[in-house]
């Protein structure tokens, strides 16, 4: 003889335990004790009506939650880029006219010690650059900058290449010795 099956409990769950954020924590229990004091058609009802309000003011001015929040921190992360850049720019101009000043020295005349001699041992470090170094400076890939000095067909070509992308219009020279990159005269 089958078994009759075991009358299932129907009685409905009284409540469930949810995750209440930190900020809603006093409201949510306010809504219980006017639910347990018999209102929970005005309290729905009342939800509903703000839920709805709520959306309708999102969608009025397009605005979602996190993209809310994103706008109030981004004004912060704007203004520290703003300055980032400012401060790259005046590193370039400070770089620029460095490289000016000691091409003009090592342009004058024989009664002044050069600043830089090709050849020397002393050499000021903003005059020399590794390959990553002067790819940068010179706003192109290494494999570019390996490539032309691979082809130029004379040292004076890939001079006249690095002046012509250099900021500063120097001109460079690549050392196989020490596999640097030094500035021309």
């Amino acid at each position: 003889m089958p078994k009759k099956p075991e009358k299932e409990d129907t009685k409905p769950l009284k409540s469930k335990m949810i995750r209440v954020p930190v900020a809603l924590i006093s409201a949510v229990r306010e809504l219980s004790r006017l639910h347990r004091d018999g209102h929970t058609g005005a309290i729905l009802q009342g939800l509903q009506s703000l839920i709805s309000e709520i959306d309708s003011l999102d969608d009025a001015y397009g605005i979602n939650p996190s993209q809310q929040q994103s706008q109030q921190e981004n004004p912060d992360v704007k203004q520290l880029e703003q300055q980032v850049s400012t401060l790259s720019e005046r590193i370039q101009k400070l770089e620029t006219a460095y490289n000016q000043l000691a091409t003009y020295i090592n342009t004058q005349g024989s009664k002044r010690q050069s600043y830089y001699r090709p050849g020397s041992t002393a050499k000021p470090k903003q005059l020399i650059h590794t390959e990553v170094e002067l790819a940068s400076r010179l706003n192109v890939d290494i494999e570019t900058l390996k490539k032309v000095r691979s082809n130029s067909k004379s040292i004076g070509e890939f001079i006249s290449w690095s002046k012509s992308k250099d900021p500063s219009g120097l001109g460079w020279e690549y050392n196989d010795k020490d596999q640097r990159y030094y500035v021309t005269q």
